[in-house]
């Protein structure tokens, strides 16, 4: 085994382990709190070491396993990315939304979900993760920036925080940037998850469901550039 590969199969170890040591700490807040937006948010952690586990797995076996079976666990290692992602979402969705505009956006989420889970199934390029993670990223960042000025959300600081550190690992991670031979783009992109995970963690634990009774974060305030009359 070649040293870089030796590196992605510790930075995918590592990804998977701190991700599993945060939704264990998440863990009994959703227990005390039960609010919806949080235990999304733990299940997303979960996916999210399982994936990285398997992605060890199968950069350390692959050789010497049967074809299927290595084909197999990368197809689910990308599914189980791609259901993190919509958990994130999701969560996302139920602490910033509510009443109609949640069911629809819910309902968005859920069929990117499908289509994106759908193509891993005939795809195993990992940039289908990077473009399901972008654009639930967007979203994340739509209404963070919004509820970070609006409503002086205190979880928002930290969901734009996350989302920017994850932006720039994918960055990194497309532009092939490494900073040396045995660390290369994928392990950098490992590493810089692992501080976007930290961010969403702190954003996690500051999740509350959105009262439903108050304005969705669209009707409360006209943009900044706008302002009034």
């Amino acid at each position: 085994m070649q040293r870089a590969d030796l590196m992605n199969i510790v930075t995918d170890l590592l990804l998977s382990a701190l991700a599993l040591r945060l939704a264990l700490g998440l863990l009994p807040t959703a227990r005390r709190l039960r609010e919806f937006a949080i235990r999304y948010w733990f299940g997303a952690f979960i996916g999210v070491a399982a994936s990285g586990l398997l992605a060890g797995t199968f950069h350390a076996f692959a050789a010497e396993m049967d074809p299927r079976t290595s084909a197999l666990i990368w197809t689910v290692s990308m599914a189980l990315a791609i259901a993190a992602s919509f958990l994130f979402l999701i969560g996302t969705l139920h602490a910033y939304t509510s009443g109609r505009l949640l069911g629809w956006l819910a309902g968005g989420a859920v069929t990117k979900f499908v289509l994106f889970a759908m193509w891993a199934t005939v795809n195993d390029d990992f940039r289908l993760v990077i473009y399901d993670s972008g654009l639930t990223l967007a979203a994340m960042l739509l209404m963070a920036s919004w509820l970070a000025w609006l409503q002086r959300e205190p979880s928002a600081p930290w969901i734009l925080a996350g989302v920017m550190t994850a932006m720039v690992a994918a960055l990194f991670q497309q532009g092939r940037v490494s900073i040396h031979r045995y660390f290369n783009h994928n392990d950098l992109y490992h590493v810089i998850q692992m501080g976007a995970l930290y961010c969403f963690y702190r954003a996690g634990e500051l999740l509350r469901d959105k009262d439903p009774n108050a304005p969705d974060f669209e009707a409360t305030q006209p943009l900044p550039i706008i302002g009034e009359e």
